[in-house]
């Protein structure tokens, strides 16, 4: 068995599908080109991780395909299934878990994301059960595990801005440990897009807004 892994959870950037909170002032045709440069900025930043093997879980599940010529030779890929965020998340733990000890997973929401988070998640797992990336949102950007913990993604309002709170109350009934990284800022909204202009670690996202003068 591996030691840790990282999964990232994809969607494939068609226009309409993705970041549709950033239309306007973005057309969807913009919303899926920034989403693809988002890919690449997270893409290009994780090989810097030691000692983890990184997979991809994309949707949708046809899409094969384009995302195996968009996602790094080097990471291997697998469909997400299940009918809400919640499942297909339980579900890619459920699948790496079978070959892994430590798995910390996030999502395609910040680019410029840095990978020494990522790295303090493994750690944490040394002495808790769970491990949450608080979002500004709410939400968490990040979540790591050490063993299966269903119960997590269970009953929580996906989206809503309770997501972290209520992920830490299911956590606390049911006796898994918890321990926090830093917060860091999903870009879901307008007002969200600050963060990557002139941003060093999200150099394709912030050409492209600089290309779309936002």
């Amino acid at each position: 068995m591996g030691q840790k892994a990282l999964v990232v959870m994809m969607k494939y950037p068609a226009a309409g599908e993705v970041k549709t909170r950033l239309v306007p002032p973005l057309t969807h045709s913009q919303a899926s080109g920034l989403y693809g440069c988002f890919l690449r900025d997270i893409f290009a930043a994780l090989p810097s991780l030691t000692d983890t093997d990184i997979w991809v879980a994309y949707a949708p599940v046809t899409a094969q395909k384009e995302v195996r010529a968009l996602v790094p030779g080097a990471f291997r890929i697998f469909a997400q299934e299940g009918a809400d965020l919640g499942e297909r998340m339980r579900n890619a733990f459920s699948r790496l878990f079978s070959q892994y000890e430590k798995v910390s997973m996030i999502g395609t929401d910040s680019p410029d994301l840095p990978v020494a988070l990522i790295s303090d998640s493994f750690e944490k797992l040394d002495k808790a059960d769970a491990v949450f990336g608080p979002a500004e949102d709410g939400g968490y950007y990040l979540i790591a595990l050490k063993s299966p913990a269903d119960c997590l993604f269970a009953g929580i309002e996906w989206g809503g801005s309770t997501v972290l709170a209520d992920s830490l109350e299911k956590a606390r009934q049911a006796g898994i440990s918890t321990a926090l990284l830093d917060p860091w800022h999903d870009i879901d909204r307008p007002e969200d897009l600050k963060y990557l202009r002139g941003s060093n670690s999200a150099p394709e996202s912030s050409a492209f807004l600089r290309k779309l003068a936002l």
